[in-house]
């Protein structure tokens, strides 16, 4: 995967220390490496390239601590990084990802990140739902309430549709494990 990114960039942004912008480039160039990788089913590497890419941005946030982008876009390859790992099938190291991607938005004041942050709750959802319903439950609704928001609603409403059918899902896997009383309720919800 480097070795393609690096065959874009002419070198590694390690030759330059002092050039965040080729970091932030190599970086970008690795993550879209590894959603080119996951499309074409080939999980494992989109694992490496999300690695990858992670090692470069946390040189550039220990270089420049305060910058907002590099915080976003290191978020957003966790939430990379997590999907291709719960395409492996290692969901709990994808969990993890995920909300390590989830707590940089929220501890650094990024709790209106948008579209992206919409998605990394979707997409937590999708990996929750199989073992934690309660959890893939608030997952989906936080992306819901975020899809359901201007403009992040015009960017692609079929992730708003997405949402709610996985907090259907949720709601179906609580209500199948409900003790008798309580399970017509959670049925209706």
């Amino acid at each position: 995967a480097s070795g393609q990114a690096e065959g874009l960039l002419g070198h590694r942004p390690g030759e330059n220390p002092a050039s965040p912008d080729l970091g932030r480039t190599f970086a970008l160039a690795l993550q879209r490496l590894a959603i080119g990788h996951l499309s074409l089913h080939r999980s494992a590497e989109a694992v490496a390239a999300n690695r990858e890419a992670l090692g470069v941005y946390e040189a550039l946030v220990t270089a420049d601590p305060d910058n907002v982008q590099t915080q976003i876009d290191m978020a957003d390859t966790y939430a990379g990084l997590g999907e291709a790992l719960g395409a492996e099938g290692h969901d709990a190291a994808a969990v993890a990802a995920m909300r390590r991607g989830l707590s940089i938005y929220g501890n650094r004041g990024y709790a209106a990140g948008g579209a992206n942050l919409a998605k990394l709750h979707l997409a937590l959802g999708v990996v929750l739902v199989k073992a934690d319903a309660a959890g893939a439950l608030d997952a989906f609704g936080k992306a819901a309430a975020l899809f359901a928001l201007e403009p992040v609603r015009s960017e692609d409403p079929s992730k708003l549709a997405e949402s709610y059918a996985g907090m259907g899902d949720a709601q179906a896997k609580l209500a199948a494990a409900a003790p008798s009383v309580v399970r017509a309720s959670q049925w209706q919800a």
